[in-house]
């Protein structure tokens, strides 16, 4: 998910000079992304908290990003379709499990996994308001 923001201000209107206006805009979108961290932290899914623990933000300027490194965040946060897990051909279920199988099974249909929007939440929650903090910060 990407957010590009376009902001156009009647120069009349201008309260500071242009690198206190760019100073004070780079502030209020490093204060949002660091804000979109945190919430993206506080409502993934959390089963280990390695995908929480493995979210992080940086950038800097007037360009800023927050991401993951684990290979399955994109799973978790898109959702997958239903597909067939081929493994062990002596795959059977876990002791207890309360549907066991009756034999081995050298594959699985999975049903698919929804998606949590974990990221693309945790930014609209931390930019919904934005253009109007930057609207204050290059106007007063």
């Amino acid at each position: 998910m990407k957010i590009t923001v376009t902001v156009h201000v009647d120069p009349r209107l201008l309260k500071y000079d242009a690198e206190t206006s760019k100073s004070n805009i780079e502030k209020v979108l490093k204060e949002a992304i660091t804000d979109a961290e945190r919430t993206a932290k506080e409502i993934v899914p959390k089963r280990t908290g390695a995908l929480a623990g493995s979210i992080y933000h940086g950038g800097g300027g007037l360009s800023w990003w927050a991401r993951t490194q684990l290979e399955y965040s994109d799973y978790i946060e898109e959702g997958t379709s239903a597909h067939i897990i081929e493994g062990n051909p002596f795959l059977m279920s876990e002791p207890g499990h309360p549907d066991p199988l009756e034999y081995p099974r050298a594959w699985v249909n999975h049903p698919g996994t929804p998606a949590f929007k974990y990221m693309e939440t945790a930014l609209y929650m931390s930019t919904e308001d934005l253009e109007e903090r930057i609207m204050r910060a290059i106007i007063g």
